[in-house]
């Protein structure tokens, strides 16, 4: 969610969900961080712009990478249904 057009489009989901009736709570944010990504401004923007929309935030995973990411953690394309890089 610390990507600025993902995480816009989260709470604009949400905001929709409400606004159609579905009860919701609160969002969970599952953290899988490496040491350069997301930065404490990010991941502090992300739980303000859900927070200014009225939506609570709990972190209900956290681990941080600390090894690079090496070319051979893409997945093939029949695994992800994308051959990008996840992230």
């Amino acid at each position: 969610m610390e990507n600025g057009p993902k995480r816009d489009g989260a709470i604009a989901l949400v905001k929709k969900l409400r606004s159609d009736g579905v009860y919701i709570t609160g969002v969970g944010i599952q953290g899988h961080d490496h040491l350069d990504w997301p930065t404490a401004e990010q991941e502090e923007d992300t739980i303000s712009a859900f927070a200014a929309a009225g939506i609570t935030v709990s972190i209900t995973e956290f681990d941080i990478t600390v090894l690079p990411t090496p070319a051979s953690s893409i997945l093939p394309t029949s695994m992800s249904g994308s051959s990008r890089m996840r992230r």
